[in-house]
């Protein structure tokens, strides 16, 4: 699992279309000269990114609701077995092939039905050539970002993700789309009786 670079955090935050400008006087980029020239640190990229997630009237949960696939039985689902899979507009319009730009966003709940966490799957060009493109995100009900069991966060080249998600069909790294990527058979006609 791999941190992004400080450079690559900015060319995440431009590809969303996040904009990183707090009302004055709050630390913002215009009342800090210092905070308007470095990159954003993981941490801050973390609470824009959520706070882009969540924003008032576009939250993702307003995103379209992409169909429930049961997990692979072979496949330990690490999200539960109950979950639901919104997609932005850009992942929406090609849904089957999922452009730069596209972002998945999985509510994880428990048997229950008490969500347990939130994932995220961000495709940018050139972050991951090797692995789709997919940055990983695991958030808590909060919106802070999760830890794994070395304490490092769950963003970013999470080898964990990357292995389960090398499974998925179609060998894009995602599995919200694998019905779509299954060759239908092409029709036969039925022959006549004369």
């Amino acid at each position: 699992m791999n941190s992004l670079k400080p450079v690559c955090l900015s060319v995440l935050l431009l590809m969303v279309g996040v904009a990183v400008a707090y009302p004055q006087g709050s630390g913002s980029s215009r009342s800090d000269p210092a905070r308007a020239t470095r990159p954003q640190t993981p941490e801050e990229f973390f609470d824009t990114f959520w706070r882009y997630l969540v924003k008032k009237d576009a939250a993702y949960n307003t995103w379209k609701a992409l169909d429930h696939e049961p997990p692979k039985e072979e496949i330990e689902n690490p999200h539960g077995n109950v979950s639901r899979t919104y997609a932005n507009d850009v992942a929406a319009k090609d849904a089957e092939n999922l452009p730069f730009g596209s972002i998945l966003v999985r509510e994880d709940y428990d048997d229950k039905r008490k969500r347990q966490s939130i994932s995220v799957l961000y495709r940018v060009k050139d972050y991951d050539k090797e692995h789709g493109n997919w940055y990983y995100l695991r958030f808590t009900e909060t919106g802070a970002i999760m830890k794994g069991k070395d304490t490092k966060p769950l963003a970013g080249k999470v080898a964990s993700c990357i292995e389960c998600h090398a499974k998925a069909s179609g060998k894009d790294f995602v599995f919200s789309n694998d019905a779509l990527k299954v060759e239908k058979a092409p029709k036969t006609e039925t022959p006549t009786k004369e």
